[in-house]
């Protein structure tokens, strides 16, 4: 009898269904992983080729990046010129930068804002000099993003100044290509023309003083 019960038994168990999930959980999680590293791999790869795409857009047929602005300001060429000259004063209009400091001569040191927050640096040389004319840069030949610009101030009457300002970057490949391709987005005419837009409104509005003693003073520092 019991031999009888036994067979039985044994023959239920094994025609009875296998429940794979109850059987083997540590496989759906190890396919769960996997499943996660490949769309990683692939948001990695499609994140790569996406800032790879911007700089080949905006670059010109000789390569770099190439943005060229103007926009009328309410101040004398003198008071735009003295605020630009001291380049201390960028990070103020250009959002991309963190810090310029003033090195020696006219050499300057310049870090701009890079990919996970690592900044990218440079040391740059003013190459030209008109007083409330133009002045040009170019970073030095070792730059991780070889770079130069110019910015001119020509009188627009009633005491107003066109501001000219006129910028190329030959951003390398890898993180720091991309970062250049991040920060000017899909338009990097309009990102200037965004910076220039708030130096404008700054400066008409009082937030940023012009004055011939210093380069600039601010309000909230009352200097």
């Amino acid at each position: 009898m019991v031999g009888a019960a036994g067979t039985l038994f044994y023959r239920g168990m094994m025609n009875r269904p296998l429940n794979i999930d109850a059987a083997i959980p540590t496989a759906r999680f190890s396919e769960g992983i996997q499943t996660l590293a490949d769309r990683a791999k692939g948001w990695a790869q499609g994140w790569a080729e996406e800032f790879k795409g911007r700089i080949e857009q905006f670059r010109s047929k000789d390569g770099p990046i190439r943005v060229e602005k103007r926009i009328v300001i309410a101040k004398s060429p003198g008071e735009i010129y003295s605020f630009w000259r001291n380049f201390e004063n960028l990070p103020l209009i250009m959002s991309h930068l963190e810090s310029v400091t003033q090195t020696r001569g006219k050499r300057s040191h310049w870090i701009a804002k890079g990919p996970a927050g690592v900044p990218i640096e440079w040391d740059a040389e003013i190459t030209e000099d008109k007083k409330n004319e133009t002045i040009s840069w170019r970073a030095l030949a070792d730059a991780d993003v070889p770079n130069e610009g110019t910015v001119s101030f020509e009188k627009a009457g009633d005491g107003q100044t066109e501001l000219r300002v006129s910028m190329r970057y030959d951003p390398p490949g890898g993180e720091i290509g991309a970062a250049v391709a991040e920060f000017f987005g899909e338009d990097p005419a309009w990102k200037i023309e965004d910076d220039l837009n708030n130096f404008k409104e700054a400066v008409e509005g009082g937030e940023i003083m012009l004055g011939t003693d210093k380069s600039y003073k601010s309000r909230e520092d009352g200097n």
